[in-house]
């Protein structure tokens, strides 16, 4: 509907930065830019994807799909909500490393100016 097209793999082109190769994963609960770290949620995608609020991005998906906001969720609705899928943990994991991975990497450049070849100190 908002003109982003989806190959079988789920991948498109990323419409946050000049993307000529498919480097954007939709899946039904998320999406995630390989090349520029752009992921969200269906209302973060509109909030960047129209350059609004979180709030009016959600009443936009509201209008355009025709969801009934005053029919409250069913169960099943809010149990998936409150679970984690396993792409977000994944995702999780791998902000986590990432930090990690960083915080090594500075200490290990410190340790090379203090301590590398030629220092006498």
């Amino acid at each position: 509907m908002y003109d982003v097209a989806v190959n079988r793999q789920g991948m498109a082109l990323c419409p946050f930065h000049n993307d000529r190769h498919p480097s954007l994963y939709l899946a039904d609960d998320h999406y995630y830019c390989y090349a520029c770290g752009a992921y969200g949620d269906v209302i973060d995608f509109a909030a960047n994807f129209f350059g609004l609020t979180l709030y009016e991005a959600a009443q936009r998906l509201v209008a355009d799909f025709g969801i009934d906001t005053d029919r409250p969720p069913t169960k099943a609705i809010l149990e998936k909500c409150r679970q984690k899928t396993q792409a977000q943990q994944l995702m999780e994991n791998e902000r986590l490393c990432f930090l990690v991975l960083s915080d090594c990497a500075r200490v290990l450049r410190d340790w090379k100016v203090r301590y590398g070849a030629g220092h006498t100190g």
